[in-house]
This record gives C-alpha cells, sequence and structure tokens, in this order.
C-alpha cells in the first residue's frame, strides 16, 4: 500500500532507500512469498506441537510431542483423556506439568515465532524511518502508528505466551491452570556489573555478591512484606543477573 501510495511522488526513492535497508533479509521475503502464496494459491499450511512436561519433586519427564494440524486437527477432549490416563499413572494424588505451544511451517523445522517477531520489528523499523524522513502531518499515519505501539505480544516473553503450567488432582479428576509472573527489567536482559550491587546493598562497604542480595532483599521484604523467588546469577566476567518469578502452584515451568 506504501508503495502504491508513493509510487509517482518525489518520495519513491526514499521508499526504495528504507526498503533495502530494513526489508530486504530472508525473513521479509520469507513473508511476501507466504503473503502471494496464501491469495494465490493454498491457505497457509500450519503445524501446531504440544510439548508436555510432566514435574517430579526431582526431575522432569518429557512426554512424546503429539502433533496437530490444521488440515488433520481433532477435539481437545481426545488429548484430556489420554493424557489423564498417563497422569494418573505417574501419581494417583496429583501431578504437576506444562503444555508448551510451538507453531510451524508444515514440513519446515524453524518456529514461526521468531520469525513474526523479527518481521513486525524490521516493518517498524522500515515505517519510522519512511515517516521521519517524510515529515509530513498525516493523522491516520499517526493514529495507525500508535495502534501499532500499543500492541504488547511481541515485547512479552515466548514463555509467558506459549507456556501453561497445571496440577492435575487425579483423586477429583480436576485440572487447575497456574497463573505466574516474572520480573524482567530490560528486553532483552542485560547482564550488570556485580559492582554496582554492591553500591546498591552495601554503599560498596560489603563487596560479597551474596551478601549484598541477601541484604537487598531484607530491604525489600521490610518495605513490601512480600518477596518473588528470585535467582542471583553471578558470570566469570563479574556481571550477574536477576531472575524473579512467582507462581499460583508449587511448580512452574522457566
Amino acid at each position: 500500500m506504501l508503495q502504491k501510495s508513493l509510487a509517482h511522488t518525489n518520495y519513491i526513492d526514499i521508499y526504495q532507500q528504507f526498503k533495502d535497508e530494513f526489508l530486504v533479509n530472508d525473513t521479509c521475503k520469507w513473508f511476501v512469498d507466504k503473503r502471494n502464496e496464501v491469495l494465490k494459491q493454498q491457505p497457509f499450511d500450519l503445524e501446531k506441537k504440544v510439548i508436555i512436561t510432566v514435574y517430579t519433586g526431582k526431575t522432569s519427564l518429557a512426554l512424546v510431542e503429539k502433533i496437530f494440524t490444521v488440515e488433520n486437527d481433532i477435539e481437545f477432549s481426545t488429548i484430556i483423556d489420554s493424557l489423564r490416563i498417563f497422569l494418573v499413572n505417574i501419581n494417583p494424588i496429583e501431578v504437576f506439568f506444562s503444555a508448551e505451544f510451538s507453531f510451524y511451517e508444515k514440513g519446515q523445522s524453524m518456529e514461526l515465532y521468531e520469525s513474526l517477531i523479527s518481521g513486525i520489528n524490521h516493518m517498524k523499523l522500515f515505517v519510522t524511518a519512511v515517516k521521519s524522513a517524510i515529515n509530513e502531518e498525516c493523522t491516520l499515519c499517526d493514529q495507525l502508528e500508535q495502534k501499532i505501539n500499543s500492541m504488547n505480544f511481541y515485547r512479552v516473553p515466548k514463555n509467558m505466551l506459549f507456556v501453561d503450567d497445571y496440577v492435575y488432582n487425579c483423586q477429583k479428576d480436576l485440572f487447575e491452570k497456574g497463573s505466574r509472573i516474572e520480573l524482567t527489567l530490560e528486553s532483552p536482559p542485560q547482564r550488570v556489573p556485580i559492582d554496582r550491587l554492591s553500591n546498591m546493598a552495601s554503599n560498596g562497604k560489603e563487596k560479597d555478591p551474596f551478601y549484598n542480595f541477601v541484604l537487598m532483599h531484607i530491604v525489600l521484604f521490610k518495605m513490601q512484606k512480600n518477596l518473588m523467588p528470585t535467582c542471583m546469577i553471578v558470570y566469570n566476567d563479574d556481571t550477574f543477573e536477576f531472575k524473579s518469578f512467582d507462581s499460583s502452584i508449587k511448580m512452574i515451568a522457566l
């Protein structure tokens, strides 16, 4: 649409410049090819994959992957019934497990989610660059840009979108879906020099990372009377990062 609108204007060279910069790559070419295929030949051949992972007190057990396609879909109740039988055989009381959902083009091994996010980011960069270069007031363009920027799904970590945690009460034949929260400060997460933790927790007086980690959480607990389970990962290059999370059930998929 943008190409057609600018085709007979002085801005077509700007369009072509930023198209070459942001949209000429394997991911965007794939999107164009699939658009043409869907419009002119056949529906997109989607394959949905569900991986069930059962958690015990000491380890986890991944079941055989169950693959469902758009053309040969089955009732969800069939999956549930076969899952019930398997879970009861593991533990007659309760079983914790996660379900991870992935999406592929049939016959391909590359997951579509990563390509989708990459395509969105490239298109956003392209539209922003063209809009800035043309530099004309356009209410409709501003509204469209605001709607695009208000979308949040591509900013959410993949595991929060496509991994669900459950507990199955075998005696009551009841599935409970868990809710969870993760704290992320930056996307993608960036490692932080370990000295910053010392300066933040003990004003640089104490260099032991674990001491400062504990001290910081004592202060936080005093302020809010609640703490999320948190892991601190310290790397050999004297940087660290936090992994903070919480869940409504005992086990969650990390």
